[in-house]
């Protein structure tokens, strides 16, 4: 008897610690995969800031600069991504990722949500939004009201399909006015060209 139970008690173990190693390892494959795409989460979030101040700097300052594009996602220049605009007052810069989050499908504002401020307040508004397995962060330009001169800045885009480039340029375009930009009226835009490299 004790010949015929070493064998079982045998395989036994052995498909248990097969059992525990594959599960083992899909656990910690996950949490990688997490890891990873929470990495990319954060250098998104630190390169649209990084790209706002350039773009804020050209638009003030004038002339052109160079930011680097260091994350593995398209990039592109989005039509109409708040509805409260003209369209040409109303585009914004998207990034957006596959990943394994599994997060809320509402906005969550990484700057202050308002779209119309006081002059002396943020122009910009950076926010994210999980859909589904797709991470998307957009960048974008609120209008501000100066007494009775309304202010954004306005970015030109050239090209309408998903990019992942290495660089970014930006270039300052002068100004514009926008007819009719949101329901108070005109407004006054710092226009900034984006070109993907």
């Amino acid at each position: 008897m004790k010949g015929q139970s070493e064998p079982v008690v045998l395989i036994i173990l052995l498909l248990l610690g097969i059992i525990l190693f594959t599960t083992a390892t899909l656990w910690g494959s996950g949490v990688a995969n997490s890891n990873v795409d929470a990495g990319k989460v954060l250098r998104s979030e630190q390169f649209l800031k990084d790209l706002d101040s350039a773009i804020q700097s050209v638009a003030a300052n004038g002339g052109n600069m160079e930011v680097e594009y260091p994350i593995d996602a398209f990039i592109y220049v989005k039509d109409n991504c708040t509805g409260m605009a003209a369209l040409e007052a109303d585009r914004c810069i998207q990034v957006e990722f596959d990943s394994s989050f599994s997060l809320p499908k509402q906005w969550i504002y990484l700057s202050k949500p308002d779209k119309i401020g006081n002059f002396s307040d943020s122009n910009s508004i950076i926010r994210e939004n999980y859909d589904g397995k797709t991470v998307y962060m957009q960048l974008y330009y609120r209008i501000r009201r100066s007494d009775d001169i309304n202010y954004t800045i306005q970015i030109v885009k050239n090209a309408t399909y998903l990019y992942t480039p290495s660089v970014i340029e930006i270039v300052d375009l002068g100004t514009t006015n926008i007819s009719n930009c949101f329901s108070g009226g005109d407004c006054v835009a710092s226009k900034v060209g984006i070109i993907f490299k």
